[in-house]
């Protein structure tokens, strides 16, 4: 999932998230099935 720099940031400075180059990456299955969900409630 690509962010803008400074939400990125901040999820990993939370812990949410790890980066890699410019994608984003849930940190474990439970947070992924979170966003999974949030984000498709966007469209």
């Amino acid at each position: 999932l690509r962010l803008e720099t400074f939400i990125a940031y901040k999820l990993e400075s939370l812990g949410l998230d790890y980066l890699q180059g410019n994608e984003a990456f849930p940190c474990c299955n439970l947070y992924r099935l979170y966003f999974r969900d949030r984000l498709n409630n966007l469209s």
